[in-house]
């Protein structure tokens, strides 16, 4: 059986903008995708319905200390695609008026009257951060004609690990993003998974399992295919990954 991490995230149904702590809990304004992307209309903004703040209740402190480390390593890696990905520059540009807003409200940045009177409501959704359970997804992807069926192992093509201290552990695998209700059947993009591990050896072997998963992805027919389309995704993932020296 596969290692169960201690906390885990994915950006395959959303994208964090940023995050603020509040003693227990960690606020986070999310924009949620549409199929596979961030839906865009043709005023060139974001839907105000596709964002909202997610309210991340932890049991103690013990734990919220851990989380908001995996909540850096994603924002981390979210700062690093809007560097190397236009339309992830984009998205965060076009969120600014809502980050304004949501310091305003959770990091209780100073403002003026009016700005604080002008501050673009959203929406908020709690979600309770247990260990050993994974979280629950607010918002899902719509239907997509570029789905690919994949039976019998999970696409992921590379994984990369980081510890930060004697225990603690990330796990980064790129995989292909799930659709939601529909077994066996991915998008043709990746996404990024984190796990976090507060045991060196039960990180090692959740790495060593999907070392194996990727080996047994590359023997699928459409392997070759995919990986081709994935080329740019996969190349990022490399540069990150190398940057921050991670051992894969």
């Amino acid at each position: 059986m596969k290692p169960q991490p201690l906390f885990s995230m994915t950006t395959a149904y959303k994208r964090m903008i940023d995050f603020h702590r509040v003693d227990n809990n960690i606020y986070a304004l999310m924009i949620y995708m549409v199929g596979d992307g961030v839906e865009i209309n043709g005023l060139n903004q974001v839907f105000d319905y596709l964002r909202g703040v997610e309210k991340y209740v932890f049991p103690n402190t013990k734990y919220c200390d851990l989380g908001a480390g995996l909540f850096d390593k994603v924002m981390d890696y979210e700062n690093f695609l809007c560097q190397e990905n236009v339309y992830n520059e984009k998205v965060r540009a076009l969120s600014q008026a809502w980050i304004e807003s949501f310091d305003i409200t959770y990091k209780k940045t100073k403002a003026s009257w009016w700005k604080r009177l002008t501050a673009k409501k959203i929406e908020e959704q709690s979600v309770v951060m247990q260990p050993y359970e994974k979280h629950h997804v607010w918002k899902v992807p719509t239907n997509s004609t570029d789905l690919v069926g994949i039976e019998n192992v999970r696409p992921v093509f590379k994984s990369a690990y980081q510890q930060t201290s004697k225990d603690v552990g990330y796990v980064y695998e790129l995989e292909l993003i799930k659709a939601i209700n529909l077994p066996n059947v991915y998008f043709a993009r990746p996404c990024i998974n984190i796990s976090l591990f507060n045991n060196a050896d039960t990180a090692n072997q959740y790495l060593a399992q999907s070392v194996i998963e990727q080996q047994e992805f590359a023997k699928h027919k459409e392997y070759q295919e995919l990986q081709d389309k994935c080329i740019p995704a996969i190349m990022r993932f490399d540069m990150f990954t190398n940057s921050k020296n991670m051992s894969r």
